[in-house]
């Protein structure tokens, strides 16, 4: 939540208004159901060099709503941002965490980047929306540290 919706996409598009109601619904409906929720910051995008705070407005108003209904955060968002901007090289980050050079790195063949229906794979061979293996695995990690950090007891069951 916080990419998709925050688009363009009229079949897909929200209203940071729409957007926080719907987490307050989820915290509700989740607590329904006996469950604790926990809700994190999308992660930043590296659309731009130098990275920008993408999807800042989402984060902010997921860490507003989970203040409002105590529950815990994670700021994957914040926590990417500071990452990739000591980084310090938008190309670097992009070949490390994202789908990048699709063809050349042998996942698709030139004439699946053709005819995908992914405009940005398309046009250019590349997504720097959706993570790479290696950029899901440091999400997951970033996430598991996070969960530390807030004091929940699913870091119990957390392996590092």
């Amino acid at each position: 939540l916080g990419i998709n919706d925050s688009g363009e996409a009229e079949d897909r598009y929200t209203t940071i208004e729409q957007f926080e109601e719907n987490y307050r619904r989820f915290a509700a409906l989740i607590r329904e159901k006996g469950a604790n929720p926990i809700f994190a910051s999308p992660i930043v995008c590296p659309y731009s060099s130098p990275i920008t705070k993408t999807f800042g407005d989402r984060a902010d108003s997921v860490k507003k709503i989970a203040a409002e209904e105590n529950v815990p955060f994670l700021d994957v968002n914040g926590y990417l941002y500071d990452e990739f901007t000591n980084i310090n090289d938008a190309e670097a980050v992009r070949e490390n965490y994202f789908l990048y050079k699709l063809v050349e790195q042998g996942y698709i063949t030139e004439t699946q980047r053709a005819n995908h229906v992914n405009t940005g794979i398309k046009d250019n061979g590349y997504d720097f929306t959706h993570l790479s293996v290696k950029g899901a695995n440091h999400v997951a990690d970033v996430t598991a540290e996070l969960l530390k950090n807030v004091g929940c007891d699913l870091a119990k069951y957390l392996n590092k």
